[in-house]
């Protein structure tokens, strides 16, 4: 097993409490109340707003049945990394071009070979890109330019000229190390912030870090690929909305995360990644659910479309699963108006309505360090019988 390593992260619970079957209740709680963050495998290459956590994901894998796993709300891909660590055959959906190339990254199981060159191709990549004297073209530094330092911004585009230079078969990889540096050398702030702030980076430090994540990605593919099972499948993803996406077939088990109701703006997030890498695609910007501008702009309207969108969604859960299959579904409650919104009452509901039998929930509450609000999060565990 890959060394595991905490630093700071999901905030502890100030309370717990569950309902349904006691042992899967209890079992409920335990895979809530993960605090922390797991560096390990692939789950710690490159952040992701609001992911899963990955011992959560393990605990309620323990629940779900049988040897297939859907997650069409899949992010950064946690469930789908922890589905083939327990030998699954995963597939995965997200709207976001950025959760497809996280989640795509995160999930393959590359042969020593195709590692080796991957690595070469960063190493002549990061050694071209110090010599680039090139800005970017007028469409990208449009976007970018006020967030980045002029000789950062020359390094990102050497290193974006050579990805686009390179073999087909790494060239997916180069993007996403390059994608998981983009707001670190950056002066936004951080994932979740838009805040400018003023920091000064070492000429060549941009490329020599490029590299260096490259060589981390590798290393991880390596521990990744050591404990999946054999003859495990990677994960089949397709970036397509989670109201509108199925399976090839039937699977035996859903664990997924949708998004909150006006928490986050998963996509403006991304907007320096989209701008750089190309990702970038207007007509999915309305697509979003549940996203923070719609609630800030018409907080009554973005709850009734959130509602139906999670009506829409939950219709599709039984024609997805196996008879006498599970979903374990992850949400928090929302934020509209400054005041929280639950949202475990109107989920349980639609379950039902659906046909799904609710086998057990728990909730336990975090404190927002955005608004400083107390949200609850929730599992709820539903059943096809």
């Amino acid at each position: 097993m890959a060394d595991q390593k905490r630093t700071a992260g999901w905030l502890p619970l100030t309370h717990i409490h569950s309902k349904g079957a006691q042992g899967v209740a209890h079992a409920l709680e335990k895979a809530l109340a993960q605090e922390g963050r797991e560096d390990r495998h692939t789950h710690g290459f490159h952040t992701y707003p609001a992911g899963l956590h990955p011992e959560t994901a393990r605990a309620l894998l323990e629940l779900l049945p049988g040897d297939s796993l859907f997650d069409p709300f899949c992010g950064g891909g946690t469930s789908l990394v922890e589905g083939m660590l327990d030998g699954r055959e995963t597939f995965g959906s997200d709207i976001s071009p950025v959760a497809i190339a996280i989640s795509n990254g995160r999930t393959r199981l590359w042969t020593p070979e195709r590692i080796t060159k991957f690595r070469s191709a960063s190493r002549r990549i990061a050694k071209e890109a110090q010599e680039n004297e090139e800005y970017p073209p007028p469409f990208i530094t449009s976007r970018v330019k006020p967030w980045y330092e002029p000789h950062v911004a020359l390094e990102i585009e050497g290193i974006r000229k050579g990805i686009a230079e390179s073999d087909p078969e790494v060239r997916a990889a180069l993007e996403l190390v390059l994608s998981s540096m983009l707001i670190k050398v950056s002066l936004r702030r951080s994932d979740t912030s838009p805040q400018r702030v003023e920091r000064t980076r070492p000429i060549g430090t941009t490329a020599i870090l490029f590299h260096k994540k490259a060589r981390e990605l590798g290393r991880r593919w390596e521990a990744f690929a050591a404990d999946v099972p054999e003859e495990t499948p990677e994960a089949q993803i397709v970036q397509m909305s989670g109201l509108e996406s199925d399976p090839p077939d039937l699977v035996h088990s859903i664990l997924t995360s949708p998004p909150y109701p006006g928490v986050y703006d998963y996509l403006p997030f991304q907007q320096l990644r989209l701008a750089w890498l190309n990702w970038d695609s207007p007509e999915i910007w309305n697509q979003e659910m549940g996203s923070r501008r719609a609630f800030n702009k018409s907080p009554r309207e973005a709850m009734f479309n959130w509602k139906e969108d999670l009506r829409t969604w939950m219709t599709r859960v039984p024609h997805q699963l196996h008879r006498n299959g599970r979903a374990a579904i992850v949400i928090g409650d929302g934020v509209m108006e400054n005041r929280v919104i639950p949202v475990l009452k109107p989920l349980t509901m639609e379950a039902r309505d659906a046909g799904l039998t609710v086998v057990a929930s728990a909730s336990g509450g975090r404190q927002d360090m955005g608004t400083g609000l107390m949200r609850e999060e929730h599992i709820l565990l539903v059943e096809k019988s």
